[in-house]
């Protein structure tokens, strides 16, 4: 299967993964640690297809019922009791399981439209987790709880399409990360896993992620409008797209 990653650097402390670790312990060969991936069924089996190791893994907390869905989880292997399997035997712990979305398109809506998240973190695409080699875009937000008896906020994902008579680079996809904050609760924020369906598309090669965060990430930069004049908390970062024609690994 091929697939490829690139992980921006842009951070917050409550939200950060844990580096690959390995260690000895009393019971020989361990290693710890924590990772994003696409629950699958592999012999019979649901295991995860984590997106930055060549490996699958399984253990408590994970169904058949839960196939083609994104997860985030710890997980502690020990090497020196494992089955006569491919797929690697895990104890799973703080798990977060979410749906993949699919996204939108529009000439009209703009990054002007969207409210500001308070910030967003663990941003990646990755090529060909479902059957269909589609692109997935994974990220975290971090915003406000909604108020008691108050209006639910929403986020989605918006392709920007171009103007009557606007010119853009063919090789280039823009999305749009539309937040519509409802009626909220300032003394309570809530972490989110989010992540959406980016299909193949031909001679597209790189995609232009643009949000808005009250906190600026570390590696983006700021959005533009039409009058060269700086967005307001817009930034945007370029990740690396696949057409699905190839195995492509990006640093």
């Amino acid at each position: 299967m091929n697939k490829f990653l690139k992980t921006v650097g842009i951070t917050f402390t409550v939200l950060s993964l844990i580096l690959l670790t390995g260690c000895i312990g009393d019971n020989g060969n361990t290693t710890q640690s924590s990772g994003i991936g696409t629950i699958q069924i592999s012999s019979g089996v649901p295991c995860i297809n984590l997106d930055n190791l060549n490996a699958k893994i399984t253990g408590n907390g994970i169904s058949a019922e839960d196939r083609g869905k994104r997860i985030y989880c710890g997980y502690l292997i020990d090497w020196d009791n494992q089955p006569d399997s491919p797929i690697i035997q895990a104890e799973l712990s703080d798990i977060s399981i979410w749906e993949i979305e699919e996204y939108t398109r529009s000439s009209e809506i703009t990054i002007q439209d969207s409210d500001p998240l308070i910030n967003i973190a663990n941003l990646s695409i990755t090529m060909e987790v479902n059957d269909y080699g589609d692109n997935i875009i994974t990220f975290r937000t971090l915003t406000y709880k909604t108020a008691e008896g108050g209006t639910a906020s929403s986020l989605k994902l918006v392709e920007k399409l171009p103007a009557e008579g606007e010119e853009i680079d063919a090789k280039t996809k823009t999305v749009m990360l539309i937040y519509d904050e409802g009626t909220i609760n300032q003394d309570a924020t809530e972490a989110a896993w989010r992540s959406f369906y980016i299909p193949k598309e031909a001679g597209i090669t790189k995609l232009v992620f643009q949000f808005k965060s009250s906190q600026k990430p570390n590696g983006v930069f700021s959005v533009k409008d039409d009058e060269g004049k700086v967005i307001e908390n817009a930034y945007y970062t370029e990740l690396s797209y696949s057409t699905g024609t190839e195995s492509t690994t990006t640093e």
